[in-house]
């Protein structure tokens, strides 16, 4: 059985482009073709071809940062919110 051969040189899977298939970096398990991308921010990563075809890998890590601010952002607006609201409640009270 002959190995199939997953080149996705030039293609786009969220923010990688592939620039290049690569041999499976040492510091890398598994089997399989790799590939070396560049993210939209600009920095290098290494995906195998199963990960970027599956949607396994979406960005060198900036997407998971970005999202975890904007989490965060959204979290502490609504607390503040709620803070306030519950403040008025209680000025309400007394008076």
């Amino acid at each position: 059985m002959q190995k199939v051969m997953h080149d996705l040189t030039g293609m786009y899977f969220t923010r990688l482009h592939v620039d290049r298939l690569i041999a499976r970096p040492a510091y890398r398990s598994g089997r399989g073709d790799w590939h070396e991308c560049t993210c939209k921010c600009g920095t290098k990563t290494v995906a195998s071809a199963l990960m970027l075809r599956h949607k396994m890998v979406k960005s060198c890590g900036c997407l998971r940062r970005e999202t975890a601010a904007e989490n965060l952002r959204r979290y502490r607006k609504n607390r503040a919110l709620r803070l306030v609201e519950e403040r008025n409640a209680e000025v309400r009270q007394f008076v």
